[in-house]
């Protein structure tokens, strides 16, 4: 069963580890697309010329808040192993009958946009890898599925690209009035 600070999950989320409610606890996951006048709108701090800069900003990108999977379209990714690296392959996580029902609607979503896609009982039998997962409950009562990835990431032989803190990037541009962030729930899944 999760354990977790009582702070850390929202009360719905807490109940379904703690009773076993599913079904009305977990939500169905749709990422549905922004609507971006009401967003904008409700942006109380900005002035009405703000507000309307900024929603003339974002519909340069309507590809961003659609609600979708994106696609890399940089060059060619690949991860290279070090020398010696060998298969592995370890069979699924049981998923316990509490929460099974979550599991299976946010795989099913995961399908429906790209992100996973079923294997064949063939596939699954050639196949070398296999890495098993669990469910984290979000705060918002949805489920977020993780794949125990640190075996393989010991495997990897790593590039010596190291990425700037947001920090000394946000303090090394200038000239802007306000700033802002954006949670791209999905972007880690695109590569």
């Amino acid at each position: 069963m999760f354990q977790a600070e009582p702070s850390v999950l929202g009360e719905k989320a807490k109940e379904v580890f703690l009773t076993g409610s599913t079904k009305a606890v977990f939500k169905k996951v749709v990422h549905e697309p922004a609507n971006l006048p009401e967003l904008v709108s409700k942006l109380d701090y900005l002035s009405t010329a703000q507000k309307a800069a900024l929603l003339a900003t974002l519909a340069e990108f309507p590809q961003i808040l659609e609600g979708k999977k994106g696609d890399w379209k940089g060059e060619e990714i690949s991860i290279h192993l070090k020398e010696g690296s060998k298969p592995y392959y370890v069979k699924a996580y049981p998923i316990p009958l509490l929460q099974q029902e979550a599991y299976e609607v946010e795989v099913e979503r995961q399908c429906a946009i790209g992100l996973l896609r079923k294997l064949t009982a063939k596939e699954v039998e050639l196949n070398d890898w296999a890495f098993p997962a669990f469910g984290v409950p979000k705060k918002n009562c949805k489920i977020r599925i993780v794949a125990e990835l640190w075996k393989v990431n010991n495997m990897i032989e790593r590039s010596e690209f190291h990425i700037p803190a947001i920090e000394d990037t946000l303090t090394s541009i200038k000239g802007f009035l306000f700033a802002t962030g954006i949670d791209l729930n999905m972007g880690y899944q695109a590569l």
